[in-house]
């Protein structure tokens, strides 16, 4: 372990700060219990809830709309509608909807 444990307080609520979470293993769980370390983040991920924030929201709308297959599959409805926005359970959007968002 190459950082001090202050250094790893830093770092630890650097990374909280960012909204990000740390799971922490040691060798000897990785090498002779990869499963029960593979249940964990799998029991972690399914139980975190996940809130889009504005800018997750427009990089999903710019990434659509800047898609190559989106724009030739739309082709003749763009040249006389609005654009619209496929939200499905394959979108990765599977969280919370913050409050500005239900307007």
């Amino acid at each position: 372990h190459q950082y001090s444990q202050e250094e790893d307080a830093l770092r630890r609520e650097f990374l909280k700060s960012l909204g990000l979470r740390v799971l922490r293993f040691d060798n000897h769980q990785v090498n002779s219990d990869i499963d029960g370390v593979l249940k964990t983040i799998e029991e972690v991920l399914a139980s975190a809830e996940r809130v889009f924030s504005p800018e997750d929201v427009l990089h999903y709308v710019y990434a659509v709309l800047y898609a190559p297959t989106y724009r030739e599959q739309y082709a003749d409805f763009l040249k006389i509608d609005f654009p619209r926005i496929p939200f499905t359970a394959t979108t990765g959007f599977s969280g919370t909807w913050p409050p500005w968002a239900s307007a």
